[in-house]
C-alpha cells in the first residue's frame, strides 16, 4: 500500500514516479522479485502481497491517452 501510494501520489518528492519509464522499472523489478520468491517456494505469498503494486505497474505501462473518434 505505501508504494502505490508514493508512486501514483508524488507528493513528498520531485520526481514523478507517475510515467512509463518508471513503470518499466517497477515491472522489472517485480519480475526479480518473484523468480526469487520462487527459488524460495514463496510464489504464492509473493503473488498475494504484490497484486496491487503489480497492477499498479500495469496502469502506468498503459496507454494514457483517449483515441479521437
Amino acid at each position: 500500500m505505501w508504494l502505490f501510494n508514493k508512486v501514483i501520489a508524488c507528493v513528498d518528492s520531485d520526481i514523478n514516479y507517475c510515467t512509463r519509464i518508471w513503470g518499466l522499472r517497477l515491472k522489472k523489478r517485480l519480475i526479480q522479485m518473484r523468480v526469487w520468491a520462487e527459488k524460495q517456494g514463496l510464489e504464492l505469498a509473493a503473488d498475494c502481497h504484490l497484486n496491487c503494486i503489480v497492477q499498479t505497474a500495469h496502469l502506468l505501462l498503459s496507454p494514457k491517452v483517449q483515441p479521437k473518434t
